[in-house]
């Protein structure tokens, strides 16, 4: 039973912009998981297409005095960056219910967990691209390309940890750069393994797409489903879980459990395509195996 009298306000703070695929998806799941009486507002930081640490600084001001202004119950971070630049630094040990999701793997580097707080982590996707690769591409050697972004670079540093050893581990800041990078390893003994790339200074999918064809026999996979235009094979975190899980944490908050009875929780499910036509583009051989894995999830 809902402990609050009238519709509860709920502040959900979307890293991104409305329209990025992954965060439609997690705040779709999301709202279909709390109660249908809760009144939820959205705020967009919108990092991914002004990465810009002065506009990023200018539209969480932003957020904050409309957050102070609404006064919500429960306050949703989505993705990194809500909890780097609004969470942390003003709602640490604070009064008011804090949820995350979509946090990269590691919660503590926002000083995760906080006595006010509780959310859903994100996992690598990569170690599930190990055990399709072993299958299907074993004669291919994998090479990891990261965007130089806060994200990114945290992600990079722990795979080079990880796997900097055995393959190659790179950061690219643009888009000459990535091209720079597949030009030098492009054969048909590599599978370049991208994150996400959005954050590049002058990303431009089309671009990107269009150098990637005019290749030959070259294989894209990302651990993302936001290249997936690009991408040949795509594994990804499953969004749905992400704001699932989140949605039903506020419903239990809502209700009277205390936010220290729940835990945190990693996600544990993955969803898995082929991108067919990009396959034929690019002149790069399918194995049967693969195609019959198309749309598959939690692999």
């Amino acid at each position: 039973m809902n402990i609050y009298a009238a519709a509860p306000k709920v502040a959900y703070i979307n890293s991104y912009h409305s329209d990025y695929s992954w965060s439609k998806e997690c705040f779709l799941s999301f709202k279909n998981n709390v109660p249908k009486n809760t009144d939820i507002y959205t705020y967009h930081l919108d990092s991914k297409r002004n990465p810009s640490i002065e506009s990023i600084n200018n539209m969480a001001i932003n957020i904050l005095d409309d957050i102070e202004q609404l006064n919500p119950d429960i306050i949703v971070a989505a993705d990194d960056n809500a909890s780097k630049y609004i969470i942390e630094p003003y709602f640490k040990n604070a009064s008011i219910p804090v949820v995350f999701l979509g946090v990269n793997v590691d919660p503590s580097k926002y000083k995760y967990p906080y006595k006010n707080a509780t959310g859903v982590i994100e996992s690598y996707s990569s170690t599930r691209f190990f055990n399709l690769q072993k299958l299907y591409f074993k004669e291919r050697k994998p090479v990891f390309i990261f965007a130089n972004t806060t994200t990114g670079t945290r992600k990079y540093n722990k795979h080079k940890e990880i796997y900097g050893s055995k393959y190659p581990v790179d950061i690219v800041g643009d888009t000459q750069a990535l091209f720079n990078e597949i030009s030098n390893y492009s054969n048909s003994d590599t599978i370049f393994i991208f994150d996400n790339l959005w954050g590049l200074r002058d990303f431009n999918e089309t671009f990107i797409k269009n150098f990637i064809e005019a290749e030959n026999n070259i294989l894209i996979a990302s651990i993302t489903d936001s290249n997936k235009n690009f991408s040949h094979l795509i594994f990804k975190q499953s969004a749905r879980e992400q704001g699932g899980e989140a949605g039903m944490m506020v419903s239990k908050i809502l209700s009277g459990t205390l936010i220290s009875d729940i835990n945190i929780k990693y996600g544990v499910m993955f969803g898995f395509t082929v991108n067919k036509p990009f396959f034929t583009k690019t002149n790069t051989h399918l194995p049967i195996g693969i195609s019959a894995m198309t749309n598959s999830t939690n692999f």
